[in-house]
């Protein structure tokens, strides 16, 4: 698989990440990774996603070094490769009320420095 991403112009920290995946998803099967099934790995990214409770990045991480050991190493198509989307949940943003907008106006200050009409005159350069 190494040899595969170095051909595939992945950068270092990509092959890093995806062999990574690759021997987790191993580790957690207590199998090598060539004699996994489908159905385990469909078990474990509801384990990653459900139990481990992965951020999104992490599992896109995961699922793309694991999609690239079994399509471009081992050559297997399976359904659950080719139709497993990923929901990027997006959270709102946090809205202040009204309220709150105006205490944090009012623990605001204003500093303004007066400076003399006469003081700065005198730096004023003349040609």
């Amino acid at each position: 698989m190494h040899e595969d991403l170095q051909l595939a112009g992945m950068s270092q920290r990509t092959v890093h990440g995806y062999l990574r995946a690759v021997r987790q998803l191993a580790d957690w099967a207590e199998t090598p990774p060539d004699k996994i099934t489908e159905r385990q790995l469909w078990q474990y990214f509801l384990y990653l996603k459900n139990v481990k409770q992965f951020a999104y990045g992490s599992i896109r991480v995961a699922f793309s070094g694991i999609k690239f050991y079994y399509t471009r190493t081992c050559k297997r198509s399976w359904e659950t490769l080719a139709t497993m989307k990923l929901q990027h949940a997006k959270a709102l943003p946090e809205v202040l009320t009204m309220e709150q907008v105006r205490q944090i106006f009012s623990a605001c200050r204003v500093e303004r420095i007066a400076v003399p009409r006469a003081h700065a005159k005198c730096h004023r350069r003349r040609f």
